[in-house]
């Protein structure tokens, strides 16, 4: 019997302008919730950037950002995990970052930030233009990352775009500094999280909070970020437009995003509707 849904949000529940939903995927999450089955969200994004999403499916009560470095109860506005990276560590990385030249941008306690100095840059590299819309509302500018970091859980650090050839070399001069997973969304990106940071171990997290076994957990995913949740629940579904390692990660494979592959699966496994 399945209790809880987790889903990734782009490339996964999400439309290829990665800003919206599918009727079919609302109503089946609807159906779902009404049979008192939890949806969670489980995105590489922070909060700041799912809030509108998190709206809009409407059901959600909690959600795994960040790459699983943080659950947050939208109910209470408790924390239940935070798993940050070390204050130095933090500001070594934006120097090496900065002494790259490369746009990115930074999570911290829920909230998405950039210097001003990369937005446009950034932009050139947005998923969509409804996507550039959606970032640009909800990211906070600052001329300075340093002082807003001060005291708090930075939860990721997302690079926009690393050139193949660059990769290798960033990589290393980060790692220079300190230990890091680093996960892709997508092929070109980079994301910088510490070590402890997993969707699957986020959701063993909140799943022990709320008495649901592994084998009671529907989860969605289609990219590397999403390998320990695929791996870590009984029913995981890969997208059919995941990456190779997505779906070797996963029990099942799903239909693409772009043909509201989730509500394919929930109405199937979930509400036991017959295709």
């Amino acid at each position: 019997m399945i209790k809880l849904i987790a889903m990734d949000m782009d490339g996964t529940l999400l439309n290829d302008d990665h800003a919206t939903i599918s009727q079919r995927n609302l109503d089946a999450l609807h159906a779902a919730a009404e049979q008192g089955i939890e949806v969670v969200i489980a995105s590489g994004r922070t909060w700041s950037l799912l809030e509108d999403i998190a709206r809009n499916v409407g059901v959600v009560r909690y959600v795994l950002i960040s790459n699983g470095a943080a659950i947050l109860d939208l109910k209470t506005g408790e924390w239940l995990l935070q798993v940050g990276m070390p204050e130095q560590q933090v500001l070594d990385f934006i120097r090496v970052l900065d002494e790259h030249n490369t746009p990115f941008e930074l999570f911290c306690d829920g909230t998405a930030y950039m210097e001003r100095q990369y937005l446009e840059r950034a932009m050139g590299h947005a998923l969509s233009p409804d996507y550039a819309k959606l970032f640009r509302s909800r990211m906070t500018l600052v001329d300075d990352l340093a002082p807003v970091i001060a005291g708090r859980t930075v939860e990721k650090i997302h690079v926009f775009h690393v050139e193949p050839e660059e990769r290798e070399m960033l990589t290393k001069a980060l790692q220079a500094v300190g230990p890091f997973e680093s996960a892709c969304a997508y092929a070109t990106n980079m994301e910088i999280t510490s070590p402890d940071a997993d969707k699957g171990a986020a959701l063993s997290v909140l799943c022990q909070k709320l008495g649901i076994d592994a084998s009671e957990v529907m989860a969605f995913g289609d990219a590397d970020n999403d390998l320990g949740m695929l791996s870590w629940a009984g029913w995981s579904f890969a997208m059919g437009n995941g990456t190779a390692k997505a779906k070797a990660a996963a029990k099942h494979i799903a239909d693409t995003n772009s043909a509201s592959g989730v509500a394919q699966a929930v109405e199937a496994y979930a509400l036991g509707r017959q295709p």
